[in-house]
This record gives C-alpha cells, sequence and structure tokens, in this order.
C-alpha cells in the first residue's frame, strides 16, 4: 500500500512538473510542440465552455461581445505570457486590450469593432485555436435578439449617412483607416510594399459583398492579424477563412507546422503572407501564385517541391522562398511578373539554366538564387536588368564567362 502511494505521489509530481515546464517560460521543447499539437484539437473544446460572459458585463455593441468571447477563448488557450500582454484582456472594453485595434465597421462607421491584431515580439507561447470566434451554441441563442439590436442601430446610422455605393454584386469601401493602424503597429517589413496609393480617405480601397457584415461573422472585420516572434505552435485554424477582409497575415518565427496552410488561398482580400521561420512542411499549392497578393514570404520552413508552370502568373512585387527544399528548373515564366522587385531563391535544390530572356525583368532590384545547382552560363540578357542592385548568383554551378553587358 505504502509502495503505491509513493507510485501516485511520484506521477503527480512529474505532471506537475510538465505543466510547470510549459507554463514558467516561453522556449518550448519539442517534445512539448507535439503535445501541444495533438492536444490543439481537443483543447478549444473543453476550454470554450469555461467562456461565460459575466451578465453585469455591459458591451458597447453585439460585436464587441462576440470579439470579447473569442478573445477570452484565445487567451484561454495561452500557456505562457512572460511579459504580461493579454494580462489587461479582462472587461468588456477589448479596444483597450493590448495588442488589439478597432475602427469603425465598414457597413456602419457609427459602430465599433476590432480590425487589428498586434502581439509581435510578445514571446507567448500557446496555439490558435480552431475558432477564434463564439461558439456556434452561443450564437444561436442570441442570433435573433443581436440582429434586432443592429437593425435599429444600422437604421439610425442611414439617417446621418450615405449608403455606400453599390456596383453589381459588390461594394467599394474604403479601409478603416489602415494607415492608422500600420502606423500603431509598427508593422513589419511587408507593411512598406503591400499598397499602393489612392484617392481614398485611408489611401486604399478594397472589395466586399453587398452583405452587410454581422456579429455572426468572426471576431471582426480583421485587416491585420499580426503574432510574428512568438511560440505559438500547431496549425493554423481553418475558420481563419472567415476573415474575409484579412490583408495581412504575419504568422513568421513562431513553431507553426503541418502542411501549407490551405485556408489562406481562401482569404479574398489577403495582400501579405509571412509565414518564414515555422516548421511548415510538404508542397506549396500551385493556387498560391495565382492568388492576387503583393508580397509573399515562406522562407525558413520544410516546405519541398518543383516550381510550377504558373510560378510567372504571380503578380507579386517580392518573393522569398530561401532555405527551403524547392528543386527543378525555373519557369521560363518567371520573366513574365511584371511587378517583381525583389526575388530570393538562396539555399534551395533549384538547377537548370537561368532563363535566355531574364533581362525582361526590368523592375527587379534584388535578384538571389545563391547556393543552388544552377547550370550553365549566365545569360546576356542579365545586363538588360537596369533596375538591378544585387544580384547574386554564387555557390552554383554556373560555367562560362561573366556576360560584359554586366559591368
Amino acid at each position: 500500500m505504502k509502495k503505491t502511494i509513493q507510485i501516485i505521489l511520484l506521477l503527480l509530481l512529474l505532471n506537475l512538473s510538465r505543466s510547470l515546464s510549459i507554463s514558467s517560460h516561453g522556449t518550448l521543447s519539442d517534445s512539448e510542440v507535439r503535445h501541444i499539437q495533438r492536444r490543439q484539437l481537443l483543447e478549444f473544446a473543453e476550454r470554450s465552455q469555461n467562456v461565460i460572459v459575466d451578465p453585469s458585463l455591459v458591451f458597447e455593441n453585439p460585436r464587441l461581445r462576440n470579439a470579447y468571447i473569442a478573445l477570452q477563448a484565445w487567451k484561454q488557450a495561452i500557456f505562457s505570457d512572460p511579459f504580461n500582454f493579454t494580462a489587461n484582456w479582462i472587461g468588456s472594453n477589448v479596444c483597450n486590450y493590448t495588442g488589439v485595434f478597432c475602427s469603425p465597421a465598414l457597413d456602419n462607421r457609427r459602430i465599433p469593432t476590432v480590425a487589428g491584431i498586434n502581439l509581435n515580439h510578445a514571446d507567448i507561447a500557446g496555439y490558435l485555436p480552431e475558432e477564434l470566434e463564439e461558439r456556434s451554441a452561443e450564437k444561436k441563442k442570441r442570433k435573433n435578439k443581436e440582429t434586432k439590436s443592429e437593425t435599429k442601430e444600422e437604421k439610425r446610422a442611414e439617417k446621418d449617412e450615405k449608403i455606400l455605393p453599390e456596383e453589381k454584386n459588390t461594394t467599394s469601401v474604403a479601409l478603416p483607416c489602415i494607415d492608422k493602424l500600420r502606423d500603431e503597429l509598427s508593422c513589419a517589413i511587408c507593411l512598406e510594399i503591400c499598397y499602393e496609393p489612392s484617392t481614398t480617405t485611408c489611401g486604399h480601397r478594397l472589395y466586399t459583398t453587398t452583405k452587410p457584415l454581422t456579429a455572426q461573422t468572426t471576431i471582426g472585420p480583421l485587416a491585420l492579424f499580426h503574432v510574428n516572434s512568438n511560440w505559438f505552435c500547431g496549425t493554423v485554424p481553418h475558420r481563419f477563412n472567415r476573415l474575409k477582409l484579412l490583408f495581412e497575415l504575419d504568422l513568421s518565427n513562431n513553431r507553426f507546422a503541418g502542411k501549407f496552410p490551405a485556408v489562406v488561398l481562401r482569404l479574398p482580400s489577403l495582400k501579405c503572407l509571412d509565414l518564414r521561420f515555422n516548421a511548415f512542411e510538404g508542397t506549396v499549392p500551385k493556387e498560391l501564385f495565382s492568388k492576387d497578393l503583393d508580397a509573399i514570404f515562406i522562407n525558413h520552413n520544410r516546405f519541398r517541391f518543383e516550381l510550377p508552370d504558373n510560378f510567372g502568373d504571380s503578380p507579386v512585387s517580392v518573393i522569398v522562398l530561401a532555405n527551403n527544399r524547392f528543386h527543378g528548373c525555373i519557369p521560363s515564366s518567371k520573366v513574365e511578373m511584371k511587378n517583381l522587385n525583389e526575388i530570393i531563391f538562396t539555399n534551395n535544390g533549384l538547377s537548370s539554366c537561368l532563363p535566355a530572356d531574364i533581362g525582361r525583368l526590368k523592375n527587379v532590384t534584388v535578384f538571389d538564387v545563391s547556393f543552388n545547382e544552377l547550370v550553365g552560363a549566365l545569360p546576356e540578357s542579365v545586363g538588360e536588368m537596369v533596375s538591378v542592385e544585387q544580384l547574386n548568383v554564387a555557390h552554383n554551378k554556373l560555367s562560362g564567362k561573366i556576360p560584359t553587358s554586366i559591368c
């Protein structure tokens, strides 16, 4: 009997030690990461039952109430927050939460809603729950009540504001001061290249469906979701596809794993995708290069595939594929990338020759294909890349003379 008690106590101590090791510091071991990945699909169902809204809390509108529930569910999926970024995620004023930014709703400027998330460099350990939104059961209970409430708000707003112009099945609207959000967020490098100026109040336009956004849709009409330089792991939630207005998704420098997160292909407004420095693996869908993106950063992962023929269809200005295991030939379609400014292929397994008409890339300033297996000679047309500032073809199997046109 005494021996049995000792064994039980030992097991309890081991479990306690394991729990403390996860929660006491941001740096997770590989075994802890695997444990979290296994639990990711299970734990939200258990934890979300504890997201109970205090009846005494007063919310400015149903959308902020919905955001409150989503953020509380996310907070429960965090195992370590050494700098207490989420310490003030308490109460109904979600717009004052650290890392949470609000803006007027696109369909009703009188209603504030969550428009941006920025937890960059927070050193947080945890995962993204499958639902960064309110549970279906909760939504159904209040659906009629919230719809009536929002209808009243919208009717009042229509008296003071113009109806947004319609064009067939879409509405062209200004983003909710995306420029202001970008300034406040001290944004990542991709923010400097993701947009071109326009004539709108905030400098950018996007197209959305004419159907009004509702509190039942998502955490909010997020334009920005930045969580770079943390210890988030697991996979990217499938329900991210409900973030229809998301312009920038930055998951870089974390411990996300698994196959390429195909959910990003279903984000219609996405312009900047940053998955750098994670542990994604397998192939990259060719649909990525047909998507209307301005920046693709997927370097420093474990992707292994051959560049598809439609690679040159991508309208990006910057694409970084370095430090993966891409192989095969460089598609000749690459020379059709009229918007391209920077392309970095370094440290992959690319073979064959450089396209003979590579000089058609007139706007490229950075061209780096170093540490590959390229063969043959440098094309004479390289000298026609009139904008190039950095040309790196080192550590390949190139031969012949350097074209005089380069000098």
